[in-house]
């Protein structure tokens, strides 16, 4: 222990990797283009998608979209995140979960 020395925490805008990104949304053809065009504005790819079936309740159709980034940057990622939240067919804040690795 006493020759470990304290080394400065990177700032998260260094961050590059991949991210996992949650998004419920409403039930609608396009939606998913919506968020993939987003996503490419800011050069990200996107390695899986997944969206299981349909939930349905009594206001609206909605789905859950589940996507995992290819690797990026923090900033690229936070940008695109702002423009997906934009979008009228996103129905709760996107849930971004950063994979390290």
């Amino acid at each position: 222990v006493s020759a470990l020395k304290e080394e400065p925490i990177a700032a998260i805008a260094r961050h590059h990797g991949p991210y996992y990104l949650r998004l419920v949304v409403q039930d609608t053809p396009g939606v998913l283009s919506a968020v993939t065009t987003a996503l490419s504005e800011q050069k990200i790819g996107v390695k899986n998608a997944l969206q299981p079936s349909a939930e349905k309740n009594a206001e609206a159709d909605t789905a859950t979209i589940i996507l995992v980034t290819h690797k990026t940057d923090e900033h690229a990622m936070q940008t695109a995140l702002a423009a997906i939240n934009k979008l009228n067919y996103v129905l709760e804040t996107p849930h971004l979960i950063r994979i390290e690795g």
